[in-house]
């Protein structure tokens, strides 16, 4: 049995927020993130790694689903320069990151600025230094898709959707 305040007890916490977040539960989902976001500042402050940024990524898809878009963005850009920091470009954590951040704005309506984020989201996804993944790639053409037909520029959204189906 691990301590209190143990690593594995932070990763546990995060898993089990995974879990809620799973069931659709996002109450409960935000709570078990949230300790082991506490957990994690306190104890372990100096530690980065990958689970950080799947909390961070859980944590903004959590508030994304509960509507809280500017509180989500916030989690979602640290879980963005974190990534950038650690991985390498084109590591497919990036191109979820941006993918992610482009979701909050257009959840927000600024279509815009969402098209950017997928148009990031598409070149890391690219830059990918073994194979680019070409489901990824989809999801993400589908969002610059929505994007485009929300600003009434079928013509265009058309194309990414049928990129999106190669």
């Amino acid at each position: 049995m691990f301590p209190n305040g143990h690593i594995s007890t932070v990763k546990t916490l995060s898993k089990i927020g995974y879990i809620y977040y799973l069931k659709k539960d996002y109450n409960l989902a935000f709570d078990y993130f949230s300790k082991c976001m506490t957990m994690r500042e306190t104890l372990f402050a100096d530690i980065h790694d990958v689970t950080l940024i799947s909390t961070l990524t859980y944590v903004s898809l959590v508030l994304t689903k509960q509507k809280q878009n500017s509180d989500s963005l916030i989690y979602s850009m640290h879980a963005l320069n974190l990534s950038k920091t650690l991985l390498p470009i084109g590591h497919e954590h990036i191109t979820d990151c941006y993918t992610n951040i482009g979701i909050v704005y257009r959840k927000k309506g600024d279509y815009i600025k969402a098209f950017e984020y997928f148009e990031k989201a598409a070149q890391n996804n690219n830059a990918k230094p073994m194979q680019p993944t070409p489901i990824r790639l989809a999801r993400i053409y589908d969002n610059m898709d929505i994007c485009l037909c929300c600003q009434s520029d079928d013509e265009h959204g058309l194309n990414y959707r049928m990129a999106a189906d190669k």
